[in-house]
């Protein structure tokens, strides 16, 4: 049995999307917008690939270098995804 879960003006923060964008996909699919964090560079293959894959949904995509052992680094990572897209409803 399948279902749809209705994310539309929903806000995502997903943690580690260089290693897989899966989760990170399927909340764009979804309808939410989606930030993402990791510690490699925003240039980085998978960061690019993590990116477009949320785009492609038609979803804005933020995405934060952000190692979230460190507090200033959560700290900032949140702001930003305040700042960019006005709350965030969940992590």
């Amino acid at each position: 049995m399948a279902f749809t879960i209705d994310l539309k003006e929903k806000v995502v923060l997903v943690t580690g999307v260089s290693s897989g964008i899966g989760v990170a996909r399927e909340f764009a699919r979804a309808g939410a917008d989606v930030a993402g964090c990791s510690r490699k560079a925003a240039n980085d293959e998978s960061i690019v690939t993590y990116v477009e894959a949320v785009e492609s949904e038609g979803s804005r995509v933020l995405y934060v270098q952000a190692d979230v052992t460190k507090e200033q680094d959560l700290e900032q990572l949140v702001k930003k995804v305040i700042d960019t897209f006005g709350r965030l409803d969940i992590l």
